[in-house]
């Protein structure tokens, strides 16, 4: 059984025979050169059998591995498996004879991540930084430092790069569990051309079978949960050490009745259960108030009347220079978070919007100079048109989970198109706003 897993393996390695610009797993001979990479290594199997695959090709490789956990003075917030990690990479890089240098870039998240979290968070919204660390500091402040020094950028993604037409385009794992398109998608088309997926075309059940044939040190080793930057520390944790506690106001969505008090609106996401510490329930959020620090409640969460299936959503970026088939109206898939559920869904654009949208950013920046969070916010946005747009998404089913801040992500088939960021969710439902309760 173990040679016939093995053979297969083998065989679909073999069958991996594309063009360089593809981003997958070339085969070497098949062509006349090789490439000079970095691989980023996180200690974890995913990149160690990436960076297994790519020696195997025969390139020429040097691993790094990017520290990137909360600055050193944060670190008594709870236990970072940073240490852990390192050892995992200096391992696999022993055992593979491959040169390993380990950077920090602890300041660049702090100054280009964190302070987004903490903006949107005070904003009432609920971040992915997720989303923007492959953009910023994998594809962005380490390819800034050392991208000039190699022809690819590689690491450890489930997701796959074509090259079309002077385009490069993204596209799904085959294994949709794993898949990771949705982490990847604020890339522009200059980073897209940079980067390498070896495991494009591998399902997560095919790569630990490589790392256990390989001998490789993370072959058994869990796969890691959680945000990339808080390791083992609470994220509620993270957020007090920021912004620290302020109590509100707990009142009911349909009355505005109060029912208790709250540490603090950031602690809460739309759609949130625990730890609202009321009886009578069970509770959920509905809605918050920044500007007012309250949170509304509902125990209707779930009724028939919220349809829960309409979202806005502003910074709109498609990977080509205008929607797909050039129209308004788009009948397409959307995720919106990371896994395999997406919708049938329908996009429309609703208007422009009036302020500019650096003025509202020099407002709201937290410690990262206003030309630094300029240069991020153009990054982020590729090739769209679409910057200043507010689009309506409509959406076949029921979302419970969706919330302010979260990223959409829009598939065709098996091509991710583009992304925006959730701006607010739309109610169809027969209850009032909280804007029109009369306070006493």
């Amino acid at each position: 059984m173990q040679s016939q897993i093995q053979s297969q393996i083998q065989i679909r390695t073999n069958r991996k025979i594309l063009d360089l610009n593809h981003g997958l797993i070339v085969n070497v001979s098949s062509h006349s050169r090789f490439l000079k990479v970095a691989v980023l290594l996180s200690g974890g199997v995913d990149s160690s059998v990436a960076l297994h695959l790519l020696q195997e090709q025969g390139h020429d490789l040097k691993a790094y591995y990017l520290k990137i956990s909360l600055l050193d003075e944060l670190e008594d917030l709870g236990s970072c498996p940073w240490k852990e990690d390192i050892q995992y990479a200096e391992r696999t890089c022993q055992f593979l004879d491959i040169p390993l240098e380990i950077l920090s870039f602890q300041q660049e998240y702090q100054e280009r991540i964190l302070s987004y979290v903490v903006s949107e968070v005070k904003k009432g919204y609920t971040p992915n930084p997720d989303m923007l660390c492959n953009n910023r500091i994998k594809f962005g402040s380490f390819m800034d430092r050392v991208g000039q020094e190699f022809e690819k950028i590689a690491t450890g993604h489930y997701a796959r790069i074509i090259h079309q037409r002077e385009r490069y385009e993204l596209r799904s794992s085959p294994d949709m569990l794993k898949d990771q398109t949705y982490f990847l998608a604020r890339l522009s088309q200059e980073k897209l051309k940079m980067a390498l997926f070896p495991l494009g075309e591998y399902t997560k059940k095919e790569v630990r079978e490589i790392a256990e044939k390989r001998g490789l040190p993370a072959s058994k080793r869990k796969d890691s949960q959680g945000l990339c930057f808080l390791g083992k520390i609470r994220y509620s944790e993270f957020l007090r050490s920021f912004l620290k506690e302020k109590e509100g106001d707990l009142l009911e969505y349909e009355s505005g009745k109060i029912l208790g008090k709250h540490p603090g609106f950031w602690f809460y996401t739309i759609g949130q259960r625990h730890g609202l510490r009321l009886s009578g329930g069970p509770w959920n959020v509905i809605d918050c108030d920044p500007k007012e620090n309250r949170i509304y409640i509902s125990k209707n969460y779930y009724s028939p009347e919220k349809k829960r299936n309409r979202f806005h959503i502003r910074d709109l970026m498609w990977f080509s220079d205008s929607p797909p088939e050039g129209s308004d109206s788009l009948s397409l898939r959307v995720k919106i978070r990371h896994g395999e559920l997406s919708y049938p869904c329908n996009i429309q654009r609703l208007k422009t919007q009036k302020k500019d949208w650096y003025q509202d950013m020099a407002k709201t920046q937290i410690k990262e100079p206003i030309e630094n969070q300029i240069k991020d916010q153009i990054k982020d946005q590729g090739d769209s048109k679409f910057k200043d747009e507010i689009f309506l998404v409509k959406i076949e089913g029921r979302d419970q989970g969706t919330a302010p801040g979260q990223f959409a992500v829009f598939y065709h088939q098996d091509l991710c198109i583009g992304s925006g960021i959730i701006s607010n969710q739309c109610l169809e439902a027969a209850i009032p706003s909280p804007s029109s309760f009369q306070q006493k």
